[in-house]
């Protein structure tokens, strides 16, 4: 490798524009779909009708001609969140997958794949509602084996005293929407909202190409690592990379330990609000607000970029605390802080889920508070 960044660094950037673009390829539609549907009752855009049939085709102030279909609401919505029926699948059988095959293929060919499918989305919506349904669902099976599937890599390439860092990585993958949100928002103004998904698509597979061509599953396969590294690698993390049998997973205990199941409804709870917020938040900005789609679009970015400065801060705090305490005390305050981190992100979401009203100004300032609240809820990973 380049004696200005050691492999382990190079992984470090890979992991985090990895899943920048992970969030890319997923809410790509949640700003595509306000230019993709038409609506009967639109009056912030001069769009003249110009074919009729199972889709519209619309003429926009800057002379573009665009397919906009004839979905309802239900449809929408469905639309929306069918990307998850594929991604609640893969969230454990990623995670085993790349323990048994290695971590740079399932993460590589599932973001490649869905990247490709990326490039297909227009032709499928043009094939009918059906299809794009289909191709959502698939894309969310692909993705959802992306996050567990990192972890694996990371116990063989990290020493323990630098995963805080890493996990900042992957929790910084808000910077990926807040990047995607205002470059979408410009190409679908200019371009029509199928260059959204080419856009990401493209991305998509050059990212798949580099990925395979620096990263590696362990330090011993990768061909330019130097000895130095390695030999500083193998003896920070000797028994995760020599040892070659896997180790049998405990599925009963975990699946009747509360614990567990502690961590799995709080962490879906947290999950799902945001979620919720994401894919809606464009539509809600359009349709009650009423923003045109560059103000759509820019309107993420300082809230995707609070976000990420505050998973930062937040985890870099947390694990110096936890540090310091584990060194004077015991590990029961550090659990406590974990936990107190993660009440404080669900609870304060929750305010403000229950304040959004349709003011402009205090809305953006109530998710710009839910910004602050929700990356608490992840710290306690680190």
């Amino acid at each position: 490798m380049s004696s200005c960044l050691t492999c382990v660094q190079v992984l470090n950037i890979m992991v985090l524009l990895g899943f920048m673009l992970n969030y890319a390829l997923r809410v790509n539609l949640t700003i595509a779909i306000v230019e993709m549907i038409y609506d009967d009752n639109d009056n912030h855009t001069a769009a003249l009708n110009i074919t009729f049939g199972p889709h519209n085709v619309t003429e926009h102030p800057e002379h573009i001609e665009q397919t906009r279909y004839h979905w309802d609401t239900k449809q929408k919505n469905h639309l929306l969140g069918c990307f998850f029926w594929g991604y609640v699948l893969t969230e454990l059988p990623g995670g085993r997958l790349a323990e048994i095959i290695g971590a740079r293929r399932v993460f590589g060919y599932s973001t490649l794949l869905a990247s490709i499918l990326t490039l297909l989305t227009p032709g499928s919506a043009a094939l009918g509602f059906g299809w794009i349904v289909a191709v959502r669902v698939l894309l969310g099976f692909l993705l959802g084996a992306t996050w567990p599937a990192i972890l694996p890599m990371a116990s063989k390439w990290i020493p323990p005293m630098d995963r805080s860092k890493f996990m900042s990585n992957m929790m910084a993958s808000s910077l990926g929407a807040a990047m995607t949100m205002p470059i979408c928002g410009f190409l679908i103004a200019h371009f029509g909202w199928e260059s959204a998904f080419y856009f990401t698509g493209i991305i998509g597979v050059m990212w798949s190409v580099a990925w395979f061509a620096v990263v590696y599953d362990t330090p011993g396969q990768h061909p330019r690592i130097s000895e130095t590294e390695r030999n500083y690698l193998m003896k920070a993390l000797p028994q995760d990379n020599n040892s070659k049998g896997h180790i049998p997973v405990p599925w009963r205990k975990m699946l009747l330990s509360p614990p567990v199941w502690a961590i799995i409804i709080t962490h879906g709870a947290s999950v799902f609000g945001y979620f919720t917020v994401v894919n809606q938040l464009p539509s809600y900005i359009e349709s009650i607000l009423h923003f045109n789609i560059k103000h759509v679009s820019f309107s993420f970015i300082f809230i995707y970029l609070w976000s990420t400065v505050v998973t930062t801060v937040n985890a870099e705090h947390m694990v110096k605390i936890e540090w310091s305490m584990d060194l004077l005390f015991s590990y029961y305050v550090p659990r406590q802080l974990r936990k107190f981190y993660k009440n404080l992100g669900l609870e304060g979401t929750i305010l403000c889920y229950k304040s959004e009203n349709v003011s402009k100004s205090k809305t953006k300032i109530e998710f710009n508070v839910h910004n602050y609240f929700r990356p608490s809820c992840y710290v306690d990973f680190h």
